[in-house]
């Protein structure tokens, strides 16, 4: 009886003790070092080169034919800005992440439009982008105090255009990537005087330029309505 006892007693320490010794022996995992290169450009693939992990306290260097290493993201996945971290796995159980950080790399200043901006090398989105120079500034081309920060155009020079209808331009040229850049000087266009050559009175003076002012937008308006 005594015996049956003892048994009983053995197999409830036994039952108490087991759940502590085996998770002791439970499989652990870790990122003992982290690959060389943790920062990278826009559109490249992460190198695992010089990760090593430890398994069920072994260490383990990676190398490109232990098939039992896995990334997300993969590793002929390209990265990209948004990408924080590379999870890392062995035999299919999670080891680790290994936090990265991924910058677009920008190409040459190039002329975008009525601007210049720069390209992204890897994603080829646009960076940077300014206007050459303000459109809603002032009507007289030189006039370039008040200019906003973006008004790369120093110097504007009067072309010899413009006429009935139409205005006159101006060309200049953008500092900061010297393209050759042409806006339209406000109210510069004319009416086309029948009185051009002939002195006029002061009245037929006020009449044109009434004519000047008000036919003239309307003009423009309804042309630009067709």
């Amino acid at each position: 009886m005594k015996t049956k006892k003892a048994l009983a007693v053995i197999l409830a320490v036994v039952m108490l003790v087991m759940p502590f010794a085996v998770s002791s022996f439970a499989a652990t995992s870790e990122i003992i070092a982290e690959p060389y290169k943790t920062a990278y450009n826009d559109s490249e693939c992460f190198i695992p080169q010089g990760l090593v992990v430890n398994v069920d306290g072994v260490d383990i260097d990676y190398t490109p034919i232990d098939a039992k290493f896995r990334f997300i993201p993969s590793l002929d996945e390209l990265l990209t800005v948004e990408t924080t971290k590379v999870d890392v796995y062995y035999d299919n159980e999670l080891v680790g992440s290994i936090p990265v950080t991924v910058e677009h790399i920008l190409g040459e200043i190039t002329v975008v439009g009525n601007g210049h901006g720069r390209y992204c090398l890897g994603c080829g989105t646009l960076h940077n982008f300014e206007k050459h120079y303000d459109y809603s500034a002032g009507s007289n081309p030189n006039e370039c105090d008040d200019k906003a920060d973006y008004d790369y155009v120093s110097e504007w020079i009067p072309n010899d255009d413009g006429g009935l209808f139409v205005q006159q331009t101006a060309t200049g040229v953008c500092s900061i990537c010297n393209a050759e850049v042409t806006k339209n000087i406000a109210g510069s266009e004319t009416f086309g005087s029948i009185f051009e050559g002939e002195t006029m009175s002061e009245i037929e003076a006020m009449i044109l330029s009434y004519i000047n002012m008000i036919l003239v937008p309307l003009i423009q308006m309804l042309v630009g309505i067709s």
